[in-house]
């Protein structure tokens, strides 16, 4: 049997901005436009963020230094493939499920996430990440509003 913990959020005090990003492009294509246009240096971690055993999230890092920010971008969701048992004609079934790691924000493809001691004003952040050709839309997410944070504390 595996254990698991669980981090209770009312003992959680760290801040972070958090910017939600809608593009279609695919998380590495996003990457790389990040790097280009935020001069930053993203890199994908060799470990991807789990939510479950099944239940994966890639994620990227790029620790600035000369700021003293840790940036992480994550992909909002992830689609697996299961096989669902019914008693029919066709036997066993293979369907797609979706899962969200933020399920309030269901619609934002990408998490940008930077965390710094103080204050940090993600306005010229999200105007940068804006100005990328591929991306919809970006905006900063009130911390307060997500039901889910627990999801993010990584």
């Amino acid at each position: 049997m595996v254990t698991r913990h669980k981090i209770n959020t009312d003992f959680y005090e760290d801040t972070f901005s958090l910017i939600a990003i809608h593009s279609s492009l695919e998380d590495y294509n996003l990457v790389f436009m990040l790097n280009r246009y935020l001069k930053t240096g993203f890199k994908r971690k060799r470990k991807d963020l789990l939510l479950t055993d099944s239940i994966f999230f890639p994620i990227y890092e790029w620790d600035d230094t000369i700021h003293d920010r840790y940036w992480t971008c994550v992909g909002n969701s992830c689609e697996i493939e299961e096989s669902f048992d019914v008693n029919d004609l066709f036997g066993n079934e293979v369907g797609i499920s979706k899962y969200h790691l933020i399920p309030e924000f269901r619609d934002a493809d990408y998490f940008l996430k930077i965390e710094q001691d103080g204050t940090f004003v993600e306005d010229e952040v999200v105007r940068q990440v804006s100005s990328i050709p591929q991306v919809i839309t970006a905006y900063s997410v009130n911390r307060n509003e997500l039901r889910s944070i627990e999801n993010i504390i990584y």
